[in-house]
């Protein structure tokens, strides 16, 4: 579990990486931080867009590969 600071600076890291990735045209915070209602209980929730479906499964492993 994190803390809400690490949770944050994690969150600005992996929005960091997604701005500068190629294959990601588009970031969304969706679940409760979209709503301003988290909690110590609350998970990063992030929604990305690709460019190409096919550069999906690549895009997916760089940003797993953050945590």
């Amino acid at each position: 579990m994190f803390s809400p600071e690490e949770r944050s600076r994690l969150r600005e890291q992996i929005v960091a990486a997604a701005r500068a990735d190629q294959r990601i045209t588009g970031a969304a915070m969706t679940g409760s931080s979209a709503l301003g209602n988290q909690d110590a209980w609350s998970d990063i929730d992030l929604f990305f867009g690709v460019r190409d479906a096919e550069e999906l499964a690549g895009a997916k492993y760089g940003m797993t590969e953050l945590m």
